[in-house]
């Protein structure tokens, strides 16, 4: 059963495809019945008229993952974080800060602030296509960029640990596993147990 596209609307509004009522319904259709083909031809569409959006490159990119299209799903995804990191960067520039103090403090905070997690997003869903390339290494950059821009990634800790198994690094696998089973993550929590590691 494929992964339902709805979780994406979990995150801020640059990730939101923008396409019409209609079209996103055809989108989630074509998606959830596994009519990956349909869904990209309903964004590439979109794109056509909405070339900035993050949120389509992303979706489309998680379309063409699904057709095992994973060159496709890259560019598309690499499109979005380029978009979200010149959008997220030209916002900071324009915030001012009352002193170095008060920078430092916004800057610490900034992961907690929603316009990241599309960024992370993306930058683990990236790096899960180069997973699937069996580009380990390349992977495992992709979820570095991917905690960096929000240090909560459950996800992007899991994979990274897996990459990092695949690497032969089991110390940085067995860490990536551990901070993922502390954040909640069951799957990690019974592997680590399964090899006798507390976590």
């Amino acid at each position: 059963m494929p992964r339902r596209i709805r979780i994406i609307l979990l995150f801020a509004l640059p990730l939101t495809p923008v396409v019409s009522p209609a079209q996103w319904q055809d989108v989630e259709k074509a998606y959830n019945s596994g009519n990956f083909q349909k869904a990209v031809d309903i964004l590439g569409s979109s794109i056509a008229v909405y070339p900035e959006n993050a949120g389509n490159y992303i979706v489309r990119g998680m379309c063409y993952a699904r057709l095992d299209s994973f060159v496709l799903a890259i560019q598309d995804y690499n499109h979005a974080i380029e978009i979200n990191s010149k959008v997220l960067f030209t916002q900071m520039k324009k915030e001012t800060y009352k002193d170095v103090a008060e920078e430092k403090r916004l800057l610490q905070d900034y992961e907690n602030d929603l316009r990241w997690r599309p960024l992370s997003l993306a930058f683990r869903l990236l790096g899960d296509a180069h997973m699937l390339l069996l580009e380990y290494d390349v992977a495992v950059t992709d979820y570095d960029s991917a905690l960096v821009h929000y240090s909560q990634n459950v996800e992007a800790y899991v994979n990274r640990g897996n990459a990092n198994w695949r690497l032969n690094d089991r110390p940085k696998a067995i860490r990536d596993w551990s901070k993922a089973a502390s954040l909640g993550n069951k799957s990690s929590q019974d592997l680590l147990n399964e090899l006798g590691i507390r976590w």
